[in-house]
């Protein structure tokens, strides 16, 4: 935890010095990708907050807003936010190496990142859909022992949210498939808790800085994240015999 909260007050201090660099050519440009997903976010809210879809999912039908037009309109608007997401790390991973930060590199990253950007964002979106079905599944019956099925989903949840600071600085910093992506963000969470825990706070708190301060937050914070996850994942890896600057990213 000292190790992630030592270099997260590293990213600040880069954000205050370099703040018209990484504002305008970086995370400006991550923010313009990722705001279309506001609009199946907004489906979901819209649905679930009807009493009628709540009391659907409790009989074991799933509504069609749900099952289908939820995940395919998130599959589409991902192939904007998959790829800028992997842009914004690769931005972050080459701000770090001391490379001078353009938009041309926002943009090359984007390109060479496109596809597996974007399957690394479904697989992921699909992993808390998968979450978040299997809770109001389970949960909505109203039966005890249904119930407690539910709540090993939030076990689930909480794993996901854990793996999300290490996906895309894995998928830049090791040039890796999406597999392999995933897979060693499931080891390196289990194997560090303590970092884990961390890093998952700092990219929350970011989070949640977004709908108080709104575009405040939107314009910095997203590099501060990915900096401090590429110091921090940086320091993990070593401990595995691995040196970032002798990996593709």
């Amino acid at each position: 935890m000292i190790r992630v909260l030592r270099h997260f007050w590293w990213a600040l201090g880069q954000l205050y010095y370099e703040l018209i660099t990484v504002t305008l050519k970086i995370n400006i440009m991550w923010t313009l990708t990722v705001l279309p997903l506001i609009l199946p976010g907004t489906l979901l809210a819209v649905v679930m907050s009807q009493p009628e879809a709540r009391e659907s999912i409790a009989d074991r039908i799933i509504p069609l807003e749900l099952l289908v037009i939820a995940p395919v309109m998130t599959a589409i608007v991902l192939l904007i936010a998959g790829p800028g997401t992997a842009a914004l790390y690769h931005s972050a991973h080459n701000f770090i190496e001391l490379e001078p930060v353009t938009f041309g590199m926002f943009w090359r990253g984007f390109k060479k990142y496109f596809v597996r950007g974007w399957l690394l964002a479904v697989v992921d979106m699909a992993a808390l859909f998968v979450c978040f079905i299997g809770f109001s599944f389970y949960w909505f019956s109203g039966e005890l022992f249904q119930q407690i099925i539910a709540v090993l989903f939030i076990y689930l949840l909480l794993f996901w949210v854990l793996m999300q600071p290490y996906l895309y600085v894995l998928l830049v910093s090791l040039d890796l498939n999406v597999y392999h992506t995933i897979r060693n963000a499931a080891v390196l969470v289990i194997g560090n808790p303590g970092a884990s825990i961390g890093l998952a706070f700092i990219t929350l708190l970011s989070a949640i800085f977004v709908p108080i301060f709104n575009v405040v937050a939107l314009i910095v914070g997203p590099c501060v994240v990915a900096f401090t996850g590429h110091r921090v994942i940086a320091d993990l890896l070593e401990a595995y015999g691995l040196n970032l600057e002798e990996s593709g990213g």
